[in-house]
């Protein structure tokens, strides 16, 4: 028999899977640290191959060889794990949080962070600061 793990009390267990991190010996560690501290800014995979200094066909290639997903999923991925962290830790506004984290606005954050964490970006700031559970998928 398998149970869903659960933390105890009424605060939901949250786990979403850690966005890779490129090894420091790859060819593409520098443009993705690069990309990594400009979040906020509007990066395209044409940008980001002009810095990596490869053509678009390579630079996809070699990422999805690398990373194991593809450059838009793995930047999604960063940009969800820094608005996770600034709802955590801040008390920034959704759409100061949105911005901050390369979503422009609330409405661009919300379905993205809905599909990959599984609860709302106000829902996620409410359990992770005391203010209450979120109701799960999973339960009935």
């Amino acid at each position: 028999m398998v149970i869903s793990p659960h933390r105890e009390g009424d605060q939901e267990q949250y786990v979403s899977p850690t966005p890779p991190v490129p090894a420091r010996d790859t060819g593409l560690a520098p443009v993705l640290d690069w990309a990594l501290e400009r979040l906020h800014e509007p990066l395209t995979i044409p940008l980001l191959t002009e810095r990596a200094r490869m053509s678009t066909r390579t630079f996809g290639r070699r990422f999805q060889q690398e990373m194991g997903l593809t450059p838009i999923r793995w930047l999604t991925q960063q940009r969800i794990a820094r608005a996770r962290e600034l709802l955590e830790t801040t008390r920034l506004p959704v759409d100061a949080v949105a911005e901050r984290a390369g979503f422009g606005t609330g409405n661009g954050l919300r379905p993205h962070f809905t599909k990959l964490v599984g609860a709302t970006p106000a829902a996620y700031r409410r359990t992770f600061q005391g203010g209450g559970s979120v109701p799960s998928r999973t339960r009935p």
